[in-house]
């Protein structure tokens, strides 16, 4: 809760120059890497677990 404590009382338009600010240094830390990319296309890995809840809730869509 400490890393939002900071925003807690800011307008939208705070909060908007916050977001950018970030966007920028994602940016330019993705453009430093030896491979953006990679970093760009790069998806956190399903854990098994909500694989197999995905799998079986497809299969019961499908299947009423």
């Amino acid at each position: 809760m400490d890393d939002v404590a900071s925003a807690v009382g800011t307008t939208m338009a705070e909060r908007a120059r916050i977001l950018e600010s970030l966007c920028r240094m994602a940016a330019e830390l993705t453009a430093q890497h030896p491979d953006p990319q990679h970093v760009l296309d790069w998806q956190d890995p399903i854990p098994s677990a909500s694989a197999t809840l995905l799998a079986r809730l497809r299969e019961q869509l499908r299947h009423g």
